[in-house]
């Protein structure tokens, strides 16, 4: 009888722990990721530390991002073909990097959508709290030396995707073709001539 017993809140005690929420913190699952050249859609995973997964259709490649990367030695530099970058997840600068995360090449083209966020690495505070640029406060983060994304091919920021948190530098830098139909600019101060 008291080893059933024992059985019953056994069974019991797994059944309340498969029931219980699973929780992730943001920033534990980062993978470190060293950016590099991107020529087709495993190259773009590739230089996405493996987190992201891509499909091909016309000669589009759809790369869907599967969490989050830091990018610490080397930004990712699309140099020709036609991308589409989508999915969930944060690209952000790694310790020490100031560079520009995201270059994208006179022959290619980028569409950043989904809920895609490029990180600049700022963190904003003042008088201690959590805060925005527009509000003044002071940079405890990153301090920029590049743009998040440079562009001299053809970009456009779509969905729900994001560039913040870039000081020092504009968050996109364009030259060619660039739009926007849908995604925020929040949270970058660049120190002149830019936006």
């Amino acid at each position: 009888m008291k080893k059933r017993n024992l059985l019953v809140m056994f069974v019991a005690m797994l059944l309340a722990l498969a029931m219980m929420p699973i929780i992730s913190y943001a920033g534990t699952n980062v993978v470190e990721a060293n950016g590099g050249e991107v020529t087709d859609g495993q190259s773009f995973v590739d230089a996405l530390g493996g987190q992201a997964t891509y499909t091909e259709s016309d000669d589009i490649f759809t790369i869907t991002l599967n969490g989050d990367i830091s990018l610490a030695k080397d930004y990712i530099n699309i140099e020709s073909g036609k991308y589409i970058l989508n999915g969930s997840g944060t690209i952000t600068r790694g310790e020490g990097y100031t560079g520009t995360l995201i270059k994208v090449g006179s022959g290619a083209s980028l569409k950043l959508g989904g809920s895609v966020v490029i990180d600049g690495g700022a963190v904003w505070t003042k008088n201690g709290e959590p805060s925005t640029p527009a509000e003044g406060a002071e940079n405890i983060g990153t301090q920029a030396t590049a743009c998040l994304v440079y562009n001299d091919g053809s970009f456009e920021l779509t969905g729900d995707a994001v560039l913040q948190n870039n000081d020092g530098a504009s968050a996109l830098q364009s030259w060619v073709s660039c739009s926007m139909s849908g995604g925020i600019i929040r949270n970058n101060r660049a120190s002149t001539r830019a936006a």
